[in-house]
């Protein structure tokens, strides 16, 4: 039965070397592990490692600025401490601040007694006691306080005074008129501290915060690996003190770098457990997709005897197997790429072929014996 077998595929397979069958009793197959697959045209991809560094998510940066000229009362925190949304950091005092307040309530007076007047008019012509060009000027005065008013509201705003503070400015609190307290605008880590109790400042950034629950980091990629990247694909990262976590890409740089010719790649990373550092080196690795030209089988099932590679394949009986010579071209991630002697749609043993290979062999000793004997 060997000879026909060997025939048999001689004829299917050209050169493809096949060895006689080796057969397996039932007992001895049902624990041998032995599994098959199926040969089947696949890719095997390209693992490609990148060096780059983590920096902070620049879209999570904020700055704390002084809208307007004033000293410092008094400013809180250092780099490195949490501060949360709403957090009052700077206290500031600000003539200009005051000047602003007050002309506001001046234009919000002039305004009243604009309406007052014009009310007053609008009774006298009522009763056919008003003269038009009278009427008529209490009614564009009242335009002009409007006006007016409109603009010192803005000037408040532009400083950050809200809607609300504005409407309750009242002269009884004039003394506090320059007084403004500057609050984190989000959660996050201080960056930078700029602010100095006592300094005169004018429109300036005295705190950076940055939220660092999210982080990047930016690998860099030589021109021969930019085909295979695209935003999406996975991204293992993992830096020198052995931290390591999945992420994914978000963006590629659209212009290389013209010091190091490569392209800027950047993968998001969660970091609400606080392990990313931003500063540091790290590497990226990841598969990029190929294309699908050869047989790929798993790793395992490739054996050497007598120093070339074999896929069994099952024979004509049940428990019966022969050893194929293959022609091997790339392993990957426990796969490997099959360029000659296994078809596509074959079956081959995926796993347990060592078994087969040990029955291989012991039984070329015992044929290599008794021909001795």
């Amino acid at each position: 039965h060997g000879d026909e077998h060997g025939d048999e595929h001689g004829d299917e397979h050209g050169d493809d070397a096949e060895a006689p069958a080796v057969t397996l009793p039932a007992e001895q197959m049902a624990g041998s592990g032995i599994v098959l697959g199926t040969a089947a045209i696949s890719s095997l991809g390209r693992a490609v490692q990148l060096p780059g560094e983590l920096v902070a998510d620049r879209t999570r940066r904020f700055q704390v600025v002084a809208p307007i000229a004033g000293f410092i009362r008094s400013a809180e925190g250092t780099v490195g401490c949490s501060v949360s949304q709403g957090q009052v950091l700077v206290k500031l005092f600000s003539p200009a601040l005051a000047e602003l307040k007050h002309d506001y309530l001046e234009k919000a007076y002039a305004l009243q007694k604009a309406q007052a007047r014009q009310q007053r008019q609008e009774e006298l012509r009522s009763h056919q006691l008003s003269r038009e060009a009278d009427w008529l000027e209490a009614r564009f005065a009242v335009q002009e306080a409007e006006l007016s008013l409109g603009a010192a509201r803005s000037r408040l705003l532009r400083v950050g005074l809200s809607s609300e503070t504005i409407a309750a400015l009242d002269l009884a609190d004039a003394e506090a008129f320059g007084h403004l307290e500057l609050a984190a605008p989000a959660d996050g880590t201080m960056t930078e501290r700029h602010a100095v109790a006592g300094a005169f400042v004018d429109t300036e950034v005295l705190y950076e915060l940055t939220d660092l629950t999210s982080v990047w980091a930016e690998l860099h990629a030589p021109p021969s690996v930019l085909t295979g990247l695209e935003p999406g694909l996975e991204v293992k990262v993992s830096d020198l003190a052995g931290h390591a976590g999945t992420g994914k890409i978000i963006q590629l740089a659209p212009v290389g770098e013209s010091e190091t010719r490569t392209v800027t790649v950047r993968v998001h990373l969660d970091n609400h457990g606080g392990g990313w550092r931003p500063g540091l080196f790290v590497t990226g690795d990841l598969l990029l997709a190929g294309v699908a030209t050869h047989v790929v089988i798993e790793h395992d099932a490739v054996q050497l005897l007598d120093g070339h590679p074999v896929v069994f394949v099952p024979a004509d009986h049940d428990g019966e197997f022969g050893a194929r010579e293959v022609v091997i071209g790339r392993r990957e991630n426990g796969w490997v790429e099959i360029v000659s002697g296994l078809q596509p749609g074959e079956q081959y043993v995926a796993r347990g072929a060592f078994v087969l290979k040990a029955a291989q062999v012991t039984s070329g000793m015992d044929s290599h014996a008794g021909h001795n004997h």
